[in-house]
């Protein structure tokens, strides 16, 4: 595979992996807002104690926070992060979210204790859509369908009383390289080529909430979220001051999220506090955040400020947990993929797999794969095991060292338990004058003279995925290695 095309292949696929090596890092701050959940709303919406958000109540939960009015547009969408929305009265339409928005919500429990060390007991997050299909498994999953705005919801749940609070999330956007490139990618690593380099009382204590517009710079990529929660005060909280950039004046008050929140870039100087001493008062606003003093004094052992991170421990119990990183993956759905043709000419050919209720090939031997691109008309999730429902076009190449004297052009499809093609194969073989398409495989002699000669054959297989291929030959070529 030295020769300049396969040189030329491999340029190609370095560019195109090097040119998705950016990252955008920023950490937000913001003071969260008190969240009344008095009444049958706390057993409703949540599984409490367990910090689980029910799906069918995430409406319900926007309304009574940010409210469901359309959001704002923003003068400058890269760097203001304030969910500029409200609670629309009886006469105006719900607008937000729509299909077209994702929100990312983390729920934490803290466990309701009385001091100043932070105890986070349970957390979860979760990623909402309006759309049909949003089942548990994606409101508990990590994708997000290429969107260049998305919205995080951060709910405190049983904090202590007798302190006020400060939240930061660090985002880490990472740029990187589209599905079907990297399906590309290993159909070159088939062919030899690299691409090189590279328990609680329930309704006695608070409950807070806040919430982000995190405008992305990068489709796709990978959006790690990484939370932390501060002490800024112990006792009794004074009504919470307009956050404000370092070197800026406070920022004018947000909508029914109070202070606006405070984006700080990564690898400068230490985020300010969102709770500066000398700020200005802001403007007064609905339902600061002021939980009720507490019943209990505070340890005096302790410290009046404590942090709780991704790596926090301090005052851990068996059950409690940190606040963990997580990464979201927002990467849309596209038109075009890259994968594996294995043709099929009889039944024994095929494997049915219990565990994932999938058919695959019973042999996988490289010698008989097309490498073939596959156009869908309606898009789909490229990284999803779940198959397309539609039929859709493909072409291919044969995997060998004279790829284009074997092509494949046909349509794709079966929704139910693999991808079958069904495709018309141009097959080009070096054979004598006299020989004709239909003829048996030529056996001729020395020295005859023979020519390219293409026939259209019917070719029928599975069209696999790129790395289902890859890992299946490397568990043969493991198998075979094992053998004596």
């Amino acid at each position: 595979m030295s020769n300049p095309l396969m040189r030329g292949i491999s340029g190609f696929l370095l560019v195109c992996l090097s040119a998705f090596a950016q990252e955008n890092k920023y950490t937000l701050i913001g003071l969260p807002q008190n969240l009344t959940l008095a009444g049958p709303n706390k057993d409703t919406w949540f599984d409490y104690n367990n910090a689980v958000l029910q799906q069918d109540h995430v409406l319900d939960l926007i309304a009574a926070t940010t409210g469901r009015c359309a959001p704002a547009p923003s003068k400058d969408s890269g760097a203001d992060h304030t969910a500029n929305l409200s609670k629309c009265d009886d006469k105006t339409k719900w607008l937000f979210p729509s299909k077209d928005d994702y929100i990312i919500f983390h729920v934490v429990n803290w466990g309701g204790s009385n001091s100043s060390g932070l105890k986070a007991t349970k957390q979860n997050w979760y990623v909402f859509n309006t759309a049909n299909d949003w089942d548990y498994t994606a409101f508990s999953g990590v994708r997000i369908f290429g969107k260049k705005t998305v919205y995080l919801y951060t709910i405190e749940l049983n904090l202590s009383t007798n302190q006020t609070y400060e939240e930061r999330y660090a985002v880490d956007e990472k740029h990187k390289t589209p599905a079907y490139l990297t399906h590309l990618l290993g159909i070159g690593q088939l062919f030899g080529i690299s691409a090189g380099g590279g328990g609680t009382t329930g309704g006695q204590l608070p409950d807070l909430w806040y919430a982000w517009q995190l405008p992305v710079k990068y489709v796709p990529s990978d959006l790690q979220i990484t939370p932390e929660i501060l002490v800024t005060s112990t006792g009794p909280a004074a009504p919470a001051p307009a956050a404000a950039s370092a070197g800026q004046p406070p920022s004018a008050p947000g909508t029914s999220l109070g202070a606006p929140p405070v984006e700080v870039p990564a690898g400068g100087a230490q985020p300010p506090s969102a709770n500066p001493a000398p700020a200005e008062p802001a403007p007064a606003k609905p339902e600061p955040a002021k939980p009720a003093p507490a019943p209990a004094k505070p340890d005096a052992a302790k410290p009046a400020e404590a942090a709780v991170g991704s790596k926090t421990t301090a005052n851990a119990a068996n059950n409690d947990v940190t606040l963990d990183a997580k990464t979201f993956d927002n990467e849309g759905k596209y038109h075009i993929d890259f994968s594996v043709g294995v043709p099929i000419t009889k039944i024994s050919q095929l494997s049915y797999t219990q565990s994932s209720n999938t058919i695959t090939s019973a042999n996988v031997n490289k010698q008989n794969f097309f490498a073939v691109f596959d156009y869908y008309p309606v898009p789909v999730d490229i990284k999803n095991t779940i198959l397309p429902k539609w039929p859709y076009l493909l072409t291919g190449v044969h995997i060998g060292s004279q790829p284009l004297k074997q092509a494949l052009f046909g349509v794709g499809w079966g929704p139910v338990y693999t991808n079958f093609y069904a495709a018309l194969l141009l097959n080009t073989q070096k054979v004598p004058d006299t020989w004709k398409c239909g003829d048996n495989p030529p056996n001729a002699a020395a020295g005859t003279a023979l020519t390219n000669h293409t026939c259209a054959e019917f070719n029928f297989g599975l069209n696999i995925s790129v790395g289902a291929v890859t890992q299946a030959l490397k568990n043969t070529s493991s198998s075979s290695s094992g053998t004596k």
